[in-house]
Order: structure tokens, then C-alpha cells, then sequence
């Protein structure tokens, strides 16, 4: 038989324990529950008696004492009689812990792989599934898709499995001041999908019987693997949905359909794509070539934006696709950013230098400048970006222009607007 004491898992406990523990009870229930009504892992065991004061406690309604039960079994153990994970039969089963809550058995992390691929992994040592493990276990009934945000359920995964408690905080998804805080750098929130399971087959396939999620397929500007450069894919082949975290008991299977996802189809990005891919992973981790002046200034998020609003720049001028400035155009952007001022002023030239400034005249090609800018996320950005604008075009009254050209733009607008009102 194991107790609770005051919030740690003992097994044959003493008279005194128990005393404590009565004393806990009471103080977490704020009221006297009668002996009877406690659920089986509560009850006295054999050889002590109940007090008189216990024995003369009323009855609560049956409501009443089936919460109780509910909250002490979610609360303090792992308690379940279901088909096992990998399809054996098994009965009610209790876990039984050390003080220390650490599993008999556990598994050994690999080399980048997510929070919870790992929960999934360690969920049949526990003879539980893995959204058991996360409400019983760890605390956490919101989903695999939410664990890594939880740094309370991070640490309980921790001491479950015998991890290093820093190795397993090191692969989380935790919110910071502005966004999201992913391999101890700051990102904007939307470069991280917790809720999609990105894939890549052809990977999986490699990981022999069980495979693993790696935390580099959660991020937004990594459209590949790494190592191989296979395409992630976000949908199921078969039945067309999206991959997410519920209902699986393996991260190679389909939630919805229950298709092996390592049947599907194979395909590759081009070789620069995958550059591409690498450097941008390169510069998360802080390995990468340092970033030009002023930008090795700036804070994690800004540096983002730069990357995101020069993609959009570059692409929209030299190209005349208008891209939206986006963290699937990251990558692009961070070639750019290393390439500062000569990427941003060759641009420049380009759009000042087009054949329809001889038309429309430098004012409106410096409007146009100014709006691009204006774009830009962040007062700091947009700074840098003005300041880089005005030397190379030694205009000093870049803004000023700029807003005479808006100033006739919309007079030009309300006078067509009042000529058709005076036609009708």
C-alpha cells in the first residue's frame, strides 16, 4: 500500500505518517470525510482504528464523495484498467513510486528529440497511454500539443523518466516576453507549430520500430529535415487531415485514419532550400556567422522581423512577387540580412532605377520606399531601415516627400470621387 505525505509517495507508512496525512486531508478538503467514503489507497490500513470524531462524521452524498475520489485518484496516482498501449491485457494497475517518482524503467532521449515524442515513448513503461501519462503522471490534461509550454509537466517528465532536468527544459516551447522561447533563443509566436505534427516518413522509417519527433520539425521557417532534406509533411495521404497530436499512441500514425505515415510518399527540397534550411538553424542555435551592424544589436524578435521584411522587400522589387512578409520566407530573408547594406541598397537601386520613375517621378518611387518600410515590425526596424534609405539616397527629406506624394494621392482620390458624385 503507498500514501501521499504531504505531497510525496511513501510506501508502508507509520503511525506517524498517517497522522500526517489525516492531518493533510482535512486541510486539502476542508471538511471531515468519513472513513468509508475514502477511496481504496486512503483508507487505514489494517490494525489502526478510527477516531470517534471520524466514526461519528455524517455521510456525504454519494456526488460528493465520487468527486473526491476523482480529484485524490487524478491527483496523487496513476490508476487505470484499459488495453495496454502496445495491446497487451492488463488489470487495474497502480504505479508504484520511490519518493523520487522515478520510473523502474524509462527510455533514453535521442539527440533533438521533442517533449512529446518523449512522453509518447515513455507512456508503455507506465502500462498507461500517453494522455493518461500527461493527467495522471504529469499533471497536464490539456494535450501533447500544449506540453511543451508546461514547465511544471516538463520537470514531472523529468523526474519520471530519470532525465537530466536541463536536457528536458532545453527542449521546450516556453512563452517569452514577445513570442516564443525555442533552443534559448526568442522567436516571433507564429515560427512555432505545437499544434501540427510536422513529418518526414523517410525519417521515421530510419528510426527502426519506434520512431521519434524531432523539435526541429516544429518550427514554421524549416520547411525540411535537416539531415536528409525530406519535405515535412503536415497532412494525412489517406484521409487528408492534419496531422495533430490526439488520439495517437505513436507519432508515425494517424490520429483520424490510423494510417502508418511511413507509407507515404517520399520527396526532397533542392539542394538550396535545404542551405537554406541548415543556415537558419545554424543562426537558432547561436552557431552561425555573427549578424551584420546594427542588427547584432538588436533583441531575438527583431532580428526576425528583419529577416521576414527583407524577404518581402528583395523578392517583391527584383522579382515583382509581392510575398508577404512571413516566417515561411525567413530563410531567404537571414541570406539577405548576412549580405547588409549591399542586399537592402542594391534593391534600392532597382526600384529607383526602374523605368517607371521616369514616368511618375522620384517622389512617388520614394513614397512607394517609405510604405515598404513602414511595414516593417518593431520602431527599431523601421529606424535602421529609414536611416539605410536616406544615405544611400542622400535625401535627408525622404519622409518629407514621401508624405507630399500620400498628401496628392489623396487629393487625386477625392477629386475623382467628387467629379462622379457631380456626373450623377
Amino acid at each position: 500500500m503507498s500514501i501521499n505525505v504531504a505531497g510525496i509517495y511513501k510506501t508502508n507508512p507509520t503511525r506517524e505518517d498517517w497522522n500526517i496525512f489525516r492531518t493533510e486531508i482535512k486541510r486539502h478538503y476542508r471538511l471531515q470525510v468519513p472513513h468509508e467514503a475514502l477511496p481504496d489507497q486512503l483508507r487505514w490500513p489494517p490494525g489502526f482504528a478510527a477516531t470517534g470524531k471520524e466514526r461519528r462524521a455524517t455521510r456525504w452524498p454519494s456526488s460528493t464523495v465520487a468527486s473526491l475520489k476523482k480529484n485524490e485518484r487524478d491527483k496523487n496516482c496513476i490508476t487505470q484498467s484499459a488495453t495496454g498501449p502496445l495491446g497487451q491485457s492488463r488489470s487495474k494497475h497502480v504505479m508504484e513510486m520511490t519518493t523520487s517518482r522515478r520510473l523502474l524503467k524509462s527510455i533514453e532521449p535521442h539527440a533533438g528529440e521533442s517533449i512529446q515524442s518523449l512522453a509518447i515513448r515513455l507512456a508503455p513503461l507506465a502500462l498507461v497511454t500517453p494522455d493518461q501519462l500527461l493527467r495522471f503522471g504529469l499533471g497536464h490534461a490539456a494535450g501533447l500539443s500544449s506540453l511543451p509550454t508546461d514547465k511544471s509537466a516538463i520537470d514531472f517528465l523529468a523526474e519520471l523518466g530519470g532525465f537530466s532536468l536541463d536536457d528536458v527544459r532545453s527542449r521546450g516551447v516556453l512563452t517569452g516576453t514577445m513570442g516564443c522561447v525555442i533552443y534559448k533563443r526568442e522567436v516571433p509566436f507564429d515560427w512555432v507549430n505545437l499544434e501540427v505534427r510536422r513529418l518526414a516518413p523517410g525519417v521515421l522509417i530510419d528510426d527502426g520500430g519506434i520512431p521519434f519527433h524531432r523539435i526541429a520539425w516544429q518550427l514554421n521557417a524549416l520547411d525540411c529535415d535537416l539531415d536528409t532534406g525530406e519535405a515535412l509533411l503536415e497532412r494525412c495521404p489517406q484521409c487528408g487531415e492534419l496531422l495533430r497530436w490526439r488520439n495517437i499512441e505513436s507519432v508515425a500514425n494517424c490520429g483520424n485514419c490510423c494510417f502508418d505515415l511511413r507509407c507515404a510518399p517520399v520527396r526532397y527540397v533542392p539542394a538550396d532550400r535545404l542551405s537554406t534550411a541548415r543556415r537558419m538553424y545554424s543562426f537558432l542555435l547561436r552557431s552561425g556567422p555573427p549578424l551584420p551592424e546594427p542588427f547584432d544589436h538588436l533583441d531575438d524578435i527583431s532580428v526576425c522581423h528583419a529577416m521576414e521584411w527583407l524577404a518581402y522587400f528583395v523578392s517583391s522589387v527584383s522579382f515583382g512577387k509581392h510575398l508577404r512578409a512571413s516566417c515561411q520566407n525567413a530563410g531567404i530573408g537571414l541570406e539577405e540580412l548576412y549580405s547588409w547594406p549591399a542586399s537592402f541598397d542594391r534593391t534600392v537601386f532597382e526600384l529607383a532605377g526602374s523605368h517607371s520613375v521616369r514616368f511618375v517621378g522620384k517622389r512617388h518611387c520614394y513614397a512607394s520606399l517609405v510604405d515598404s518600410i513602414e511595414r516593417a515590425s518593431g520602431a527599431s526596424l523601421r529606424d535602421i531601415l529609414m536611416s539605410r534609405a536616406v544615405e544611400f539616397l542622400r535625401a535627408p527629406n525622404l519622409g518629407a516627400l514621401a508624405d507630399q506624394e500620400r498628401r496628392s494621392r489623396q487629393q487625386s482620390r477625392k477629386k475623382r470621387t467628387d467629379d462622379l458624385f457631380n456626373e450623377d
